[in-house]
């Protein structure tokens, strides 16, 4: 399935559906410049990547990450299955940077894939402060 892209001109703004069916908001500027909103992410990169990292860990496997095109709003996380039951996750930042967490244990894989957002952990630290008044 290709991208296909649908503008309209008052506002000025267009949309890309992904191959997912997920939309990709696309700003235009003044002068008709234009920047997508998010990160475009490739799902073959990301797993050649983690194929390469994953020989150097000694722990050779294929990784799965889903969709083969997406879009990922700054400081979101993709989620790939290991072959062997672990999962990697990669963090994509609004500078197109990359952190990556490779889980290769199964239980600590499935477990990690479950952990709240770092704001709900917050909340979650608070809620459990013997103040919850007192400053951060």
């Amino acid at each position: 399935m290709a991208v296909r892209v649908r503008c309209v001109w008052l506002p000025p703004s267009c949309r890309a559906r992904l191959p997912d069916n997920t939309t990709l908001p696309i700003v235009i500027r003044a002068g008709g410049t234009w920047h997508v909103d998010g990160a475009l992410v490739l799902a073959d990169d990301v797993e050649q990547y983690l194929r390469d990292a994953l020989v150097d860990l000694g722990a050779p496997q294929v990784a799965r990450c889903g969709a083969r095109i997406r879009a990922v709003p700054a400081g979101d996380r993709i989620e790939c299955a290991l072959q062997n039951g672990g999962r990697a996750f990669v963090v994509v930042r609004a500078d197109g940077s990359t952190s990556v967490e490779i889980d290769l244990d199964p239980a600590a894989g499935t477990a990690r894939s479950e952990v709240p957002r770092d704001d709900e952990l917050f909340k979650m630290s608070r809620a459990l402060s013997a103040d919850p008044e007192e400053e951060e």
